[in-house]
């Protein structure tokens, strides 16, 4: 009896306790840090009224599915009784698609999901600046916007991610468990081609609306389940950074800083060390030297405070995906130019003079490009640096409130009003903006709605 009294209470201090999600109406700036300590990572969020229906409403699921028909889109249909007579059960293709694709789905039970939507339509980029702004962007990794007919989903599963999500036209419903499932418990159905769990018991069902937003941290298993023929939901991921792929490339960036002929050479000492009868043998005198080699070249690039804190923001804002091309308009302004102009500019109170042919324009962020920066203490450095798409840019020279006055701005705004660039005293910041115009990840056009300063 004892010996089962001793098993059951081990296996219960196995199991992970429950995390009740919490209810809240609307995501007001007054209850961004509430989320950020209480939620994020920790616990599931419901939001009603996220948004306002009307706001939600972004795309028309043949909308979506033109883009899905575009190519270097990723899109992926799931159908989960298979498709055609006898097809296996959550049969999955991908994009790009073709009328005659959509024209042989059933009339329910499929979802269309397709990627990177925030980069294609920028009203969803827009979306997320005004509503998540509680989370850094430098998280981002994309919205991802389904479309699913009724009963449509892509089952059980859990992410390695945070996501939110809001739904927009239509109505489904959202089931979770309340309980992280580590990846090493995770079960998932055999022989899918989609990653579905076997076992699945949720603790809390909700039906959710236009607008209506649910936050669900990492590894915590829930299942969306479309009730109409409307159902449109985005998708707001956000991913963190994998510690064995900053463990992969931080070693090519120790490697980088060895010598080209740099190679390990035994101390005189070990010459003697091994017995010539056994020439196959690796002493325990070779094999401290080469730890101590390799300690001593991995230490050297951990302790350059600097060149290792710059990398880890290049790191943090590289890019996930290719880039996706779509030029509008703006290609044909001359960029850098404006740029120049900008800096020759007069300022009054901190407000640039503009002359009358450039009071309607912006100057905008590129969607889908990661922008950060960081002060010159984080970096333990002697001035703040911009990161761009995985690129540093050193903002050296530049009077330091001023450059990251600018710097804040780039980074938290997609849209800025050029009265509110003052680029005089701040040459380097004006040089990685030509810099950026020229690669296409930041460019000038006409004012849509409020920009900062604006």
């Amino acid at each position: 009896m004892a010996v089962l009294c001793v098993a059951l209470a081990a296996c219960a201090a196995s199991v992970a306790p429950r995390i009740a999600a919490g209810e809240w109406r609307g995501f007001p700036a007054s209850r961004r840090a509430e989320f950020m300590r209480d939620y994020w990572q920790q616990r599931p969020l419901l939001i009603r009224g996220l948004v306002g229906a009307d706001e939600a409403d972004i795309l028309t699921p043949d909308e979506l599915a033109g883009i899905a028909c575009e190519e270097g889109v990723e899109a992926r249909i799931i159908c989960e009784r298979g498709l055609g007579v006898g097809g296996a059960p959550w049969a999955l293709i991908h994009g790009p698609f073709g009328d005659d694709d959509f024209s042989a789905l059933p009339e329910e039970g499929w979802t269309l999901l397709v990627n990177e939507v925030n980069i294609v339509v920028p009203d969803v980029a827009r979306l997320l600046e005004r509503r998540l702004a509680a989370v850094p962007d430098w998280r981002l990794d994309d919205v991802m916007v389904s479309y699913a007919a009724r009963n449509g989903g892509i089952g059980a599963h859990c992410d390695n991610y945070d996501v939110f999500l809001l739904q927009g036209a239509g109505e489904r419903r959202w089931e979770i468990e309340e309980t992280p499932r580590p990846a090493a418990d995770e079960v998932l159905v055999p022989g899918l081609s989609v990653r579905v769990l076997r076992e699945f018991a949720p603790d809390r069902s909700w039906v959710l609306g236009a607008g209506d937003c649910l936050y669900v941290p990492p590894r915590f298993p829930h299942r969306g389940t479309s009730l109409d023929q409307a159902c449109m939901t985005y998708s707001v991921g956000y991913r963190a950074p994998k510690a064995a792929d900053l463990v992969r490339e931080f070693a090519q960036l120790a490697a980088r800083g060895c010598a080209d002929d740099d190679f390990f050479a035994e101390p005189a000492a070990l010459l003697g060390d091994g017995r010539a009868d056994v020439p196959g043998e690796l002493s325990a005198g070779a094999l401290d030297a080469l730890e101590a080699m390799l300690r001593d070249r991995l230490s050297a690039a951990l302790d350059n405070r600097e060149a290792l804190r710059a990398w880890l923001c290049e790191q943090a804002t590289a890019r996930k995906r290719a880039p996706l091309q779509f030029e509008g308009d703006h290609a044909e302004l001359d960029g850098p130019a404006l740029v120049d102009e900008l800096a020759r500019a007069p300022q009054r109170d901190g407000v640039v003079q503009l002359r009358a042919q450039l009071a309607d324009l912006d100057l905008w962020r590129a969607e889908g490009v990661a922008f950060a920066f960081a002060r010159a203490a984080a970096l333990g450095a002697a001035s703040a640096s911009l990161f761009v798409d995985g690129e540093r840019f050193n903002l050296a020279g530049d009077e330091a409130g001023a450059v990251e006055r600018l710097a804040e701005a780039l980074c938290s705004h997609r849209q800025l009003s050029l009265r509110r660039l003052p680029l005089a005293g701040c040459p380097a910041f004006a040089a990685a903006l030509r810099a950026l115009v020229l690669c296409g990840k930041i460019y000038f056009a006409p004012s849509e709605g409020e920009a900062l300063g604006g």
